[in-house]
């Protein structure tokens, strides 16, 4: 994405050790703006539970479907810093061409964000990958989908795999 449209590219990454292999593959790229830290409501930090390919800020041991025997392994918590939404407009950015999510459960929390700030309306298109982490996932989805659909409309969507959300009217995207 770098290469065909020449865009610059924020990345939110609060696992130090991710954000590590982010920095190392881009730092010679003065496009991609590294900000080592998740979005959330107020400044401060948060305990992450990382477990094989999964992070959360929800303990994995609790409610997330099984993949297998690999799931019994414990989870490794990690602390690591929030910012609090408020704090985006420092970053001086207009409008956001493309937000893709994959954030495994936390987007939950974060849409909802997004819209009472008034940032969603800022985004023209989202890639968003929802994660099933408890029993109340579908219906929190099915909210989340009510607030994108207040200035989105969805372009197509696999369930719990990913979907796609583009502005009507007032973004770039046509």
């Amino acid at each position: 994405m770098l290469e065909r449209y020449r865009c610059r590219v924020y990345v939110f990454e609060p696992i130090p050790a991710f954000a590590d292999q982010i920095d190392l593959r881009f730092r010679d790229d003065p496009r991609v703006v590294l900000l080592r830290a998740a979005i959330g409501s107020v400044t401060g930090t948060r305990a992450f539970h990382l477990r094989n390919d999964a992070t959360s800020t929800a303990d994995l041991g609790d409610g997330l479907p099984s993949s297998g025997p690999t799931d019994q392994v414990d989870s490794t918590v990690v602390t690591a810093e929030v910012m609090a939404i408020g704090d985006l407009d420092h970053l001086e950015v207009d409008r956001v061409d493309l937000l893709a999510m994959n954030i495994e459960g936390g987007e939950y929390e974060l849409i909802p964000l997004l819209a009472e700030s008034g940032w969603l309306e800022r985004v023209d298109r989202l890639l968003i990958q929802f994660h099933e982490i408890s029993p109340t996932s579908r219906l929190e989805r099915e909210r989340c989908h009510l607030l994108l659909a207040e200035s989105h409309r969805c372009d197509w969507d696999y369930p719990f795999v990913w979907e796609s959300w583009t502005q009507v009217g007032g973004g770039s995207v046509t």
